[in-house]
């Protein structure tokens, strides 16, 4: 039995242990090949997708860098056009604000000049009648009825050959 202990302990389990490798190698070898192989494929598609990823993501952030360049002139040029039409409102306002000051003046000197000549004819006509009060105070002191009656006569045929502006 000696044969028989042998044949079941030591040949028999390693009979049946590579029998099953055997089986198992012919009914799992193209299942597992096909799942090995279309792991192989997904994984190569997502090398490839990350890659093309990776491409496109390198493409936009050079076109942003580009974008960013431009941002920035542009923002520069912006800034120096606000600047420069600042400056030329300022330029205009300071213009206007002159003509307006100009004008101001001139408007102020002709109502002062406007001023003066109603001052000065005021003052022509109050001494005007103030001498001519006094003329008729002192020429009735001195002249009778019958002169002065015969002097306002003779004044008032002068009267229309003098001339006020003179005076």
């Amino acid at each position: 039995m000696e044969g028989l202990d042998l044949f079941r302990g030591v040949i028999a389990p390693y009979f049946n242990f590579f029998l099953f490798l055997f089986l198992a190698y012919k009914l799992f070898k193209k299942p597992l090949l096909n799942m090995i192989q279309s792991r192989r494929t997904e994984y190569l598609e997502l090398v490839e997708k990350s890659e093309l990823a990776r491409r496109e993501a390198e493409s936009a952030k050079t076109e942003l860098d580009q974008k960013l360049k431009t941002l920035d002139q542009e923002l520069a040029q912006m800034k120096a056009n606000a600047l420069a039409s600042a400056e030329k409102e300022a330029q205009e306002l300071i213009q206007h604000a002159k003509i307006l000051a100009e004008n101001i003046k001139n408007e102020a000197y002709k109502v002062a000049q406007a001023e003066l000549r109603q001052a000065r004819d005021d003052l022509k006509r109050d001494i005007l009648n103030q001498a001519t009060e006094m003329a008729l105070k002192q020429v009735a002191q001195e002249v009778s009825e019958a002169q002065q009656a015969a002097l306002i006569d003779h004044k008032i045929k002068v009267l229309p050959q003098i001339h006020l502006g003179g005076v």
